[in-house]
């Protein structure tokens, strides 16, 4: 009866130590390790060009400046996305042609930005946002649209919500 307790506790004790060389050598081998950041930009909304690779894990695999990035299709080196300056318009009433025009700022040319019509997207120029916050609206009786963006309001001022719509107001 006491030899199959013999051979498990030899076992378990020669597994301990295979797993404490392992972690010591892992170790050793983490202190050369270089954390390499990721490539600029992001992934692209939705796959419209042929791959450069297939099969990537991470950025490192893809050449130049691709990015890998998960699609239906798996994981694949694409060119990628970037997020131009400004802010998409907000969209007034009906909606736009149901169309995708774009489905990054990337697909845009030189300032446009790619944003929601309603329907589908376009590329359409950007508004500026301002710096500062807008201060909580507290009983402003103006129920119009001034403004709808920080563009439109003279100096510093911000495009701000009132209790029933927007006016440019000083930062806070």
């Amino acid at each position: 009866m006491e030899k199959p307790w013999c051979a498990v506790c030899a076992l378990i004790l020669a597994l301990g130590a295979f797993v404490h060389f392992n972690t010591v050598a892992a170790a050793d081998a983490g202190r050369d390790l270089k954390v390499i950041p990721p490539k600029p930009g992001h992934c692209p909304r939705r796959l419209n060009v042929v791959p450069s690779h297939k099969g990537c894990v991470c950025d490192e695999d893809c050449p130049a400046d691709h990015k890998c990035c998960v699609f239906d299709c798996g994981a694949v080196c694409v060119p990628p996305a970037f997020t131009k300056p400004g802010v998409c318009p907000r969209r007034r009433w009906g909606s736009g042609m149901c169309a995708e025009f774009c489905s990054n700022d990337s697909d845009c040319p030189s300032v446009l930005k790619c944003c929601h019509n309603g329907c589908g997207h376009q590329c359409i120029a950007p508004h500026t946002v301002k710096p500062g916050r807008c201060a909580l609206p507290q009983g402003t009786p103006m129920c119009a649209e001034y403004c709808y963006h920080d563009g439109q309001c003279p100096g510093e001022q911000k495009c701000c919500r009132t209790t029933c719509g927007h006016a440019c107001s000083e930062p806070c």
